[in-house]
């Protein structure tokens, strides 16, 4: 590894940040607890978990059955022909073909 690179792996405050991240999704509640308990990095700490919680309470819309089928039929259909406008000109697109 080259100089001047902080891996993640050898950072403990962000092995400390992914562990506590998953305590506080899981129970929201916890935050005071473990920021108390965490004190000598809460500053670098309380940013983050206050974030995570903050998105975690954000109600998520929901799809319904209809329509994640619709998007569904339509992403499959557009590989097989191509973005609009794509194939008008010359015909049907070529296969895709992988990596060179």
């Amino acid at each position: 590894m080259s100089r001047g690179v902080v891996s993640l792996v050898e950072d403990p405050l962000a092995n400390l940040a992914d562990r506590l991240l998953a305590v506080v999704r899981k129970d929201a509640g916890k935050l005071d607890t473990v920021l108390e308990e965490h004190g000598d990095v809460r500053e670098e700490l309380e940013p983050i978990l206050t974030t995570a919680v903050k998105v975690n309470s954000v109600e998520h819309p929901a799809i319904s059955a209809d329509a994640r089928r619709d998007i569904k039929d339509k992403a499959l259909a557009s590989i097989a022909t191509g973005p609009p406008g794509a194939g008008d000109a010359a015909g049907p697109l070529p296969p895709p073909q992988g990596p060179k």
